[in-house]
This record gives structure tokens, C-alpha cells and sequence, in this order.
């Protein structure tokens, strides 16, 4: 074993070489047959060098280990080892090799192989195993990018939308436009129209029979401008796009619509043409005209920023496709083409001229309204809605409305004649709570408040305070929601504002009292009927802090007080001795009263700092300056003082976990008596600073203007010493520089040039270029002082420079 290799094994490795070598498939030849194992192949690699010996070994686990000796007598340079390989190097003198005879006979040697030189072999082993790679899991969600782009564009879609329904509003209301559309209604309704006003008066009228009496000339009217107005086909109106066309948008602009401006607005109202749109707008503007109090009505078509479905790659296609088509299938309701016959008579019945316009029977549009009207009922203190041109249909709203379609009625507003806007949404959706609320910007706190914010910069001034009709209308919503009942299926539990499940409450949540109202059964996979889950009110769940999170809210545990719950710790703290988290609910805590003041001394905590996280944890006696400037001059001042903590910052991790924690210091609280002497040292160090401020700003400019100056100090002597250079204005087009004008060097000024002294001749040589030939000696050049700073003094007295290396700008501050 002078190589560290048993005799044994040498011989072995020996003949199977040799056999191996002798063949060249390896089948042949009279050696015997290597060994495998039954179900398994092995497989060989064929070298070049004579020196490198390879073979590969599969494992049980699928798993090829490549076995390589190297020669120490002509060592190869290191291969780089491929991802997700192991390499193991194995010492021949500590390792007993007889180990290996049974697991010798897997190797694969059938290749051609060189003989083998005993002493050539190396004491290393490398074993390199190859790991399967796992695939790579299809996302089906967008990225956090394509998520807040969705959602801005959401947002800045309701605000344009809001504001075209502000414009389309006052357009209705216009003078100009009320004068047409009241002079061109026929005189049989101005006479019934007359006569409803006039009934609306009386006293001894019921109201069921004012209700009626409004509901016949609402379908007159409904008649009368849906005959006399003209659909155009190519101008469609809005609809609710989906992702897949607004991505196709960037790359192919959409056709631009007609251009509605007010002038047009008034002109197609005088020709009675123009989208479903227009003739809805149309008619909210012939309803204010006959001073019926109206509103129009607008359901906001946004994209679904809810929607997290990753795009599909865009295929040619030949026909549309379903999941861009924007138009939903067509209503059973369709509308009959009036005959000849028909529009005769209707022409005769309201006294006016035939109208020859034409319907076609399939029409490739949205089969629901995006814009109708609302007409106030005073005598039943409702609203009824009334869809003149798509559906032709009146309706006073009850649990379910036929305005409501699937993803329609998202965003429903309702613009007034004295220019009020407000939400109706809960008035056409069935399932507000529980579907539709999920799909808007309200569903959280922060959109809420943007929303509003949004409505109420979109009213007018005298529509800010809300009126009778409004008061009406929000207990009309206040029915609606407690009519809604429970949701039908688990998920729309989540995050409902009336009814939750135990199983979807938060960490930090309880239900306090546990009393259910209603249960749901559970739906299994197999369509069987699962288990009963009780239904709790919203109202009874309580939110639970730990005795730290609420001392940070400025309240305190009541003594003899009992956790309503108790979890386990996310991670442990060093401060923390007890793994487990009790938490305990508002009710049984009280105000923190803070200590108070004792000799002058300002009560601190353990840190030398006072816990004012809400403003009644401030002693009586003490005031609290939150300049950050207080502590400075409540030590120039030699007071008593103590920081305050205001609250704490995180660092880096979520939510605070695993984190560097420090507090937030906010000012200093002293003393009642000493608050004007720190405010007046506030205010002068304030001064100070402000005034370094202004010093250092100076300075940095003073910087820039010294280095301005000095380039151009610089351009101006290159340009009176060596001349102007310009672009070449020749016609030959060339754009090379030439020198203009060349100013001779007086003998006072040749310390300047450079150390090359022209002649007076070379001026006049072009090719010369102001250089002396070879055979021309250059006379001594002149260290006149005076001479060599001419050119600074010229320019100022402001700067001292050296010729020798270059201009140095001195300045003081």
C-alpha cells in the first residue's frame, strides 16, 4: 500500500481496464461480464486524455454520481463544477476500502479506456451528483405593480367620469336647452302636463291617485320622446371595459368618439340624434323643462381593479372573443319596429309631423342603460326610474331592480338640477353589502375618505347640506340594508359591515357577547350537505389589545381584570419572560392619570423619559414643546425638563417583527412657569440655525460662481491670445474648424503664447499654422512681470492666478 490503495482493489480496477480496453463495445472479448443491476442502466462517458478515468454510478434516489480519478502525473486544469452538484474528496489512508467491492460491480466500463498506470493513480476522489431542478410554478396572480396600477387607474377613471356627469348635468339645466326641448313637445302634453301640476295642489286628491296620475304622463312623455328620437348605431356610448382591451389600448388607440361639445349638445337635442346616451340625458333635460323634479342617473362603468387575472398573451384570432366581447348577450325583451301604420297614427294622436326614423331589429349594443332618470314622487316619498330609449321600462324600485345587471351597478350616482350628486348605488344592487361593496374603493377606510372627498368637491355650494329629499332617501337605504339579510355562501362573510363567522375573525377580535342570530350550512366538494356554522352580528365583535398596546393608547388595566383571550407569542423578546399574549378589551380599561409633579421634579420612567402617547398623560402643572429645539435651551436655561415619547419607529421587518425598535422623542415637557423663557431660547436658536443655513448656502454659491468665473477668465485669454474659433462656412460642405482672425502678440505679451514666437511672415503662410520651421531659432521669450499679469489685471483686481499652473480663484468669506 504504497499509494494508500489495498492490493485488492488494484488488481480489480486493473483487469476490468484491460478488458475494457480490448473491446470496443465491451461486450466482446473473453474477460467476464461486468455486473448490473436489474431495472437499471448505466451509463459512460468516453475521454480523450489517457489520464482522466471517469465513471458514473446511479443511486437510489436517481441521483448519477460521476466518479473521477485524476493522474498526479499530468493533472488536467479545474473544470467548473455545473449547478447543483456535490463534490466529495475522500482520503485513501483513512478509509477502509474493502467497503467498496459489492458497490465496484454497478460501474459501467465498456467504453474504450487507456491502460491503466498504478502508479499514476491520485488518493482523491471526486463524486459529483446531479439534483433535479423543481419546475418553476405558473403565476396566475399580477405582480404589486400591476396591482396599484390597476387600482390608480380605478381611481382617476371615477374621478373623470364624476366630473363628465357634472358637465352632461348642466348642460341638462341650460337655459338654451329647456327653451328648445319646451318648444318642440306637442300642445295634447303640454295640456296634460298642466293638469298633473295642477292636481299635485289639491288637497283632496289621495295620494295613490297623484301617484298614478304621475306614473300615465311619464309613459306619455317615455312615448313621445322615444318615437321623435333618432338612434345612431356608429356612435355607441360608454360600457365597462375589461383589462384585455385597455392593454390593447397602449398598443392600438382606440377610435375616437364624437367630440360633445355644448353647442353640439344643444344641436343634437334640435335634431333629436345621437347615442342612447345623449337621448337619456335628452330626456332628464325635457322632464326640467316641464318642471318635473328629476335627476339623472349614472352608473359609472370602471374597470374591476379587483380583478388579479394574470393577462392572456394576445393570439391572432378570427373571430371576437368571448372574454373581450364587452357586450353581454342580448335581453329577451327586444323592441318591436314600429310599422308604417303605427307611427301614422301616433303622429295624428300627439299633432305632429311623421316621423320616418328607422330602428333595425338586431342592434350590436349594450341591451342595458348607463344613463336614466329619477323622478321624485312627493306624494309617496319615493323615486321612480324611468329608461326611455334601451328598455323603455318604469319602475319604483323594490327588492330587486331591472336596472341591475351583473358588474353595472358598481358606481350609481345621481346628479340633481341644483347641481347635488350623491351615491345611490344601494338603491340597484340587491347585494350591496355582501358582492358589491367587495368591488369598490370604499371597502376600505381610506378609499371611503376619498370618496367622499370626491362626491362633495363634485356638489355645488348650496347642495353641500343635505335637504327632506335626502333625509327620505337615507332611510329608504337604512330598509334596504337590514332587508338584505344574511349572504349565501361562506365568502362573502369576509369583511361583511352586518354579519361575521368566528372562523374569519382577526387575531386581536372576540366576540363579546357570543350570542348567534342565524347559521349557514357548509357546502362540501361532493355537493352534500356539510355542517351548521353559527352567524354573529358585527356589533359584538370587541377588539383586544395587550396591556402595552393599550398604555400606548393612553389607558390602563382596571385591577382584577380577566383576559378574554390569551395566544402565544410570536417571537420572544429579551424583555419578555412569558410566552403568552393576554389580551383584554376596551371596557376593562381606564384613563391613564398621570403622576403628578413632587418638589419641581417631573415624573420620568425607567429610561429617563416621559410616556406622553396621548395628551391626557401630561402632569398637571407641565406644559409640552415640541420644538426640536426645546432641549437644547432647556439645558442653556438650567431647568428642570424631560423628553417626551411620543411613540416608537421600526426598522426594518413587518409590522415591527424581528425589528430594531427606538422611541420617538418629540420635544421636551417643562414646567408651566418656565414655557415663555423656552420658547424665547427656541425661537433665538431657531434664528441661528436658520441664519448658518443661509451662511452655508452663500458659501456653496460663492463655490460655483469662483469656478464659473475662473472658465471664464480662461475662455477669454485662449480667445484673445490664440482667436476665435467657428465652424467653417465654406461650400464644400466640410465641417472643419477654421480660424477666423488671429490678434498679434505685442513683445510685452509673448510670455503668453505658448513658447512658440511667430513671425510676422508665418501670419501670411497658411500652412505654417503660427508655428517657426525647424531651422528658425525662437528668440528668449521676456519675464516682464508686468507683461504676464496684464491679462489679470484687465479683468479684476477680484482673483490672484499663476501662468505656470493655470488660474487658482482665491476668496474669502
Amino acid at each position: 500500500m504504497s499509494h494508500g490503495f489495498s492490493h485488492e482493489y488494484r488488481e480489480m480496477l486493473a483487469e476490468a481496464l484491460q478488458e475494457s480496453s480490448g473491446s470496443d463495445t465491451g461486450s466482446e472479448g473473453s474477460g467476464r461480464p461486468l455486473k448490473r443491476r436489474r431495472g437499471r442502466r448505466c451509463h459512460s462517458n468516453e475521454h480523450d486524455s489517457g489520464n482522466d478515468k471517469r465513471a458514473k454510478i446511479e443511486t437510489a434516489n436517481d441521483c448519477v454520481v460521476e466518479i473521477q480519478h485524476g493522474s498526479s502525473a499530468s493533472p488536467q486544469p479545474p473544470q467548473p463544477e455545473p449547478a447543483g452538484t456535490e463534490v466529495i474528496s475522500v482520503d485513501s489512508e483513512e478509509d477502509d476500502y474493502s467497503e467498496f467491492d459489492e458497490d465496484f460491480e454497478d460501474v459501467d466500463l465498456s467504453g474504450t479506456a487507456p491502460d491503466l498506470n498504478r502508479e499514476s493513480l491520485s488518493e482523491e476522489i471526486t463524486v459529483s451528483v446531479s439534483r433535479p431542478t423543481k419546475p418553476t410554478r405558473k403565476q396566475n396572480v399580477v405582480s404589486a405593480d400591476e396591482r396599484m396600477f390597476r387600482k390608480t387607474l380605478h381611481m382617476l377613471y371615477l374621478f373623470v367620469m364624476v366630473a363628465h356627469g357634472v358637465v352632461r348635468n348642466t348642460w341638462c339645466s341650460s337655459p338654451e336647452v329647456l327653451r328648445v326641448l319646451r318648444g318642440q313637445v306637442p300642445g295634447k302634453l303640454l295640456a296634460e302636463v298642466d293638469e298633473f301640476h295642477e292636481q299635485q295642489q289639491r288637497a283632496d286628491v289621495t295620494s295613490a291617485a297623484k301617484s298614478r296620475r304621475l306614473l300615465d304622463l311619464l309613459r306619455h312623455l317615455m312615448q313621445y320622446w322615444y318615437r321623435s328620437w333618432t338612434l345612431e348605431p356608429r356612435h355607441r356610448g360608454l360600457y365597462k371595459k375589461t383589462w384585455e382591451e385597455i392593454a390593447k389600448l397602449w398598443e392600438q388607440p382606440a377610435m375616437q368618439g364624437e367630440n360633445v361639445t355644448k353647442a353640439r349638445f344643444i344641436r343634437r337635442m334640435e335634431q333629436r340624434r345621437g347615442s342612447r346616451d345623449l337621448a337619456a340625458q335628452g330626456f332628464v333635460a325635457l322632464l326640467r323643462a316641464l318642471d318635473i323634479n328629476c335627476r339623472l342617473v349614472f352608473s359609472l362603468q370602471p374597470p374591476d381593479f379587483t380583478n388579479l387575472a394574470v393577462l392572456a398573451p394576445s393570439t391572432p384570432s378570427s373571430g371576437p372573443s368571448k372574454e373581450t366581447s364587452p357586450a353581454p348577450k342580448s335581453s329577451p325583451r327586444r323592441r318591436k319596429t314600429a310599422s308604417q301604420h303605427e307611427r301614422l297614427l301616433s303622429a295624428l294622436r300627439v299633432n305632429r309631423p311623421v316621423y320616418t326614423n328607422f330602428r333595425p331589429e338586431a342592434q350590436d349594443d349594450v341591451q342595458y342603460p348607463v344613463f336614466w332618470c329619477e323622478v321624485w314622487d312627493s306624494a309617496s316619498k319615493r323615486f321612480t326610474s324611468i329608461d326611455p330609449i334601451v328598455q323603455r321600462y318604469i319602475e319604483n324600485v323594490g327588492t330587486r331592480s331591472k336596472f341591475e345587471w351583473p358588474n353595472n351597478t358598481t358606481y350609481v350616482l345621481a346628479y340633481d338640477r341644483l347641481g347635488g350628486v350623491r351615491d345611490v348605488t344601494r338603491r340597484y344592487s340587491v347585494h350591496f353589502n355582501a358582492k358589491t361593496r367587495k368591488k369598490r374603493i370604499t371597502r376600505d377606510p381610506h378609499g371611503q375618505d376619498w370618496y367622499d372627498k370626491l362626491l362633495r368637491g363634485a356638489n355645488s355650494r348650496r347642495r353641500l347640506a343635505s335637504n327632506k329629499i335626502d333625509q327620505y332617501e337615507q332611510v329608504e337605504f337604512e330598509q334596504r340594508s337590514l332587508k338584505e339579510g344574511m349572504p349565501n355562501s361562506i365568502q362573502d362573510f369576509v369583511n361583511h359591515p352586518v354579519y361575521v363567522l368566528e372562523e374569519q375573525l382577526k387575531a386581536n377580535e372576540v366576540l363579546k357577547p357570543k350570542i348567534s342570530c342565524g347559521t349557514i350550512r357548509k357546502k362540501t366538494k361532493a355537493g352534500k350537505e356539510g355542517e351548521l356554522v353559527p352567524v354573529y352580528r358585527r356589533s359584538n365583535v370587541v377588539t383586544v389589545r395587550s396591556a402595552k398596546a393599550w398604555f400606548l393608547r393612553g389607558r390602563v388595566l382596571k385591577i382584577g381584570e380577566q383576559p378574554l383571550k390569551v395566544r402565544e407569542q410570536r417571537k420572544q423578546r429579551p424583555d419578555d419572560d412569558d410566552d403568552d399574549v393576554r389580551l383584554y378589551g376596551e371596557h376593562q380599561t381606564e384613563r391613564y392619570v398621570p403622576p403628578p409633579v413632587v418638589d419641581g421634579r417631573i415624573p420620568r420612567n425607567s429610561y429617563g423619559n416621559i410616556d406622553l402617547y396621548q395628551p391626557w398623560m401630561l402632569p398637571e402643572g407641565t406644559v409640552h414643546i415640541p420644538e426640536k429645539q426645546a432641549e437644547k435651551a432647556a439645558k442653556l436655561l438650567e431647568i428642570e425638563y424631560a423628553p417626551a415619547a411620543v411613540g416608537f419607529d421600526f426598522g426594518s421587518g413587518s409590522k415591527g417583527r424581528g425589528a430594531s425598535v427606538s422611541v420617538r422623542i418629540a420635544g421636551v415637557v417643562v414646567l408651566a412657569e418656565h414655557k415663555e423663557a423656552v420658547e424665547t431660547v427656541c425661537e433665538y436658536l431657531r434664528e441661528e440655525e436658520e441664519e448658518a443655513a443661509r451662511k452655508r448656502r452663500e458659501a456653496a454659491a460663492l463655490r460655483v460662481w469662483a469656478v464659473v468665473l475662473a472658465k471664464l477668465r480662461i475662455s477669454r485669454r485662449l480667445d484673445r491670445e490664440h482667436g476665435l474659433v467657428e465652424d467653417s462656412d465654406d461650400d464644400s460642405g466640410d465641417d472643419v474648424p477654421s480660424v477666423s482672425r488671429h490678434e498679434l502678440l505685442s513683445e510685452d505679451d509673448q510670455d503668453t503664447a505658448g513658447g512658440f514666437v511667430p513671425e510676422e511672415s508665418s501670419f501670411q503662410q497658411v500652412d505654417s499654422g503660427g508655428f517657426l520651421p525647424q531651422d528658425t531659432v525662437a528668440p528668449p521669450v521676456s519675464q516682464d512681470s508686468s507683461t504676464s499679469n496684464s491679462g489679470a489685471e484687465s479683468d479684476g483686481d477680484a482673483a490672484a492666478y499663476s501662468d505656470s499652473e493655470g488660474y487658482e480663484f482665491e476668496y474669502s468669506d
